[in-house]
């Protein structure tokens, strides 16, 4: 990902480098031996003395108005791609982080993502976390560890994000699963409340709706 896309004090590290007070960053772990960008958290709207990863974990509640199916669960905003018009609700309406895990090759994909993320969101004042999943990057324990240090470092409201919302669900619910010892039931309740949709052997079976 290059350098000049973005906006205000950019920071690189690898898992286990502190973070400094008021700066959300993304960080490798080490298994992946990789790198991920880290940006000052600017002018943020909403300001909490508890960081984000003590906020209470609730259901979620869908946000109307939007370009993408959005779902409100407190102080996270779990959802799908968001468009410029997205961005700019979701500020408006206190997101002052986004953590995107969609696939470096969806990045850079320029007719699935039509504009350039990380610069519209420094544009907005808001901190950007970007922890690849899916494809060629795969998914591994380092990166619910990379997840759970972006929530340590924030103070305001976030929005985590993929491509439809699934990965952003899952990431929750792992998160939820390793580091307030949730059960996977707990999980796939709150998960449903998300925007999750039933499996197809739950449909054929005329489960979930």
């Amino acid at each position: 990902m290059r350098d000049d896309v973005f906006v205000g004090v950019a920071l690189r590290a690898v898992l286990g480098v502190g973070i400094g007070a008021g700066v959300v960053g993304g960080m490798a772990g080490c298994q992946r031996d990789r790198v991920i960008d880290r940006v000052a958290e600017a002018r943020p709207l909403a300001q909490y003395e508890e960081p984000l990863s003590n906020a209470a974990a609730v259901e979620g509640v869908k946000i109307e108005g939007m370009d993408g199916a959005f779902y409100r669960a407190g102080r996270l905003v779990v959802g799908a791609q968001p468009t410029e018009h997205d961005l700019r609700a979701l500020r408006a309406g206190g997101v002052g982080t986004v953590i995107n895990l969609r696939s470096n090759k969806e990045m850079g994909d320029r007719e699935g993502v039509a504009f350039n993320e990380p610069a519209e969101v420094t544009s907005l004042g808001m901190g950007y976390v970007h922890i690849p999943l899916g494809g060629d990057d795969g998914y591994d324990p380092a990166d619910v560890e990379t997840f759970a240090r972006a929530l340590e470092a924030c103070h305001g409201d976030a929005l985590v994000h993929c491509a439809s919302g699934a990965r952003a669900r899952a990431m929750w619910s792992a998160y939820l699963i390793r580091d307030r010892r949730w059960t996977r039931e707990q999980a796939e309740e709150l998960r449903r409340t998300l925007g999750e949709r039933p499996g197809a052997l739950e449909r054929l079976l005329g489960e979930g709706g």
